[in-house]
């Protein structure tokens, strides 16, 4: 297949879809510590959904003794322009959770690109850096990236393998 960007070619490869999807069953996933994303009913309505990502983290980090890092916001760039370092903090393992629900392909590509974003922010510049740590003081945060292991943690109700469950 080819396709055409200002007014270059390119070919894509004929295997590009299996390459894709033997790319997805080499990610390492385990079970993670993080509890799994409960239901919660209204009571108004007497309908159950599951609960709200920012309840979530506040509840997972808090029963884990982990910090909660949702919503606190850096700001760094231009007057619009912030960044959420992660949602959640283990200090002992060094993992840095950004958390998700599978909703949809647009949500979970936000989630990828937040998570490379903060840390490779986080890495290379320097006002960034200190920006995280004023922010988020004394919860150990190692001076280096590269002490830091980036988790992506997504909330799925498909009971299949992470390479059948994420879109393409």
């Amino acid at each position: 297949t080819f396709g055409h960007i200002d007014n270059e070619w390119d070919q894509v490869s004929r295997d590009y879809v299996e390459q894709g999807n033997r790319a997805i069953t080499e990610i390492e996933t385990s079970e993670p510590p993080l509890p799994s994303l409960p239901r919660v009913t209204s009571t108004a309505k007497g309908k159950s959904s599951h609960m709200c990502e920012g309840c979530y983290n506040a509840t997972a980090a808090a029963e884990l003794g982990f910090t909660c890092l949702d919503r606190h916001l850096i700001h760094h760039g231009g007057p619009n322009q912030k960044t959420e370092f992660g949602d959640i903090w283990d200090q002992e393992t060094g993992r840095l959770y950004h958390v998700k629900k599978r909703t949809s392909s647009a949500t979970l590509s936000h989630l990828w690109a937040q998570g490379e974003v903060a840390v490779d922010l986080y890495e290379k510049d320097s006002k960034y850096h200190q920006k995280v740590l004023d922010t988020l003081p004394g919860i150990g945060l190692p001076n280096s990236p590269r002490d830091i292991t980036l988790v992506y943690a997504v909330a799925c109700e498909l009971d299949k393998p992470l390479s059948e469950s994420l879109f393409f």
